[in-house]
């Protein structure tokens, strides 16, 4: 999910540490002493000449392994992140996806996850949800609710039926490339669970009205269940 720094970059930041260093030098003179750190005969330049390239190559082979470790790590975390049961989506400062899971590709209607790369996320939500999810923006850039859900409704065309989403950040990613800080974000589809819930509600509802509704069907009046009569 993140780029190793480009040749270029290393390139700038090598040179910034020269100039760094260079300035050093020229306000404070004194701060190395020439005569006593440079080798003393042909020899002693010879073994040092040695010394700073064997230290060169061991510095370089430290880091082609740290390298080859952060690609390994890297490669398991993206794939806990494609293979994940539930949808992930990365989302810039803006709100614009970065990064999505196949999950993810399917709740909002996409052929693949990386068509959904570079689309602004409120594109996906039913109007009614476009306020929503302004407020959960704005308490992101505040910082004060990192964990904090809240549903939304999602439309798009691939979905004629209207979908309800549960939205919580799992965490914070710092971004390498243009600073910034990404949140990774967790979608679980509730289209399904409150569907239930309302026919569970309407159902409930029918079972209360229909003594009242076959009476009146049969033409006979509601018995009332304290007195044991019909209610008159």
């Amino acid at each position: 999910m993140t780029k190793d720094p480009s040749p270029s970059r290393q390139d700038e930041a090598a040179r910034l540490l020269r100039e760094r260093a260079r300035k050093r030098m020229e306000t404070t003179p004194g701060a190395v002493d020439i005569d006593r750190t440079l080798p003393a005969t042909p020899e002693a330049w010879r073994e040092e000449l040695l010394l700073l390239q064997i230290e060169r190559d061991i510095q370089a082979e430290e880091l082609h392994r740290t390298r080859g470790e952060l690609a390994r790590v890297r490669a398991g975390y993206r794939d806990l992140f494609e293979h994940a049961p539930l949808a992930y989506l990365l989302l810039d400062e803006d709100g614009v996806i970065r990064d999505a899971n196949p999950p993810a590709a399917e709740l909002l209607g996409a052929a693949s996850a990386p068509e959904l790369e570079g689309q602004a996320f409120a594109e996906f939500l039913a109007p009614s949800a476009l306020e929503q999810w302004a407020r959960c923006r704005a308490a992101q850039s505040a910082g004060g609710a990192a964990r904090a859900a809240t549903e939304l409704g999602l439309h798009c065309d691939q979905c004629p039926l209207r979908r309800l989403v549960r939205m919580e950040c799992v965490t914070e990613v710092a971004c390498t490339e243009g600073g910034g800080v990404h949140g990774l974000f967790a979608l679980i589809d509730l289209t399904e669970q409150r569907q239930a819930e309302e026919d569970r509600e309407a159902l409930i509802d029918l079972v209360e009205a229909s003594p009242q509704l076959l009476a009146g069907r049969l033409g006979v009046k509601p018995v009332d269940d304290a007195e044991g009569e019909p209610t008159p």
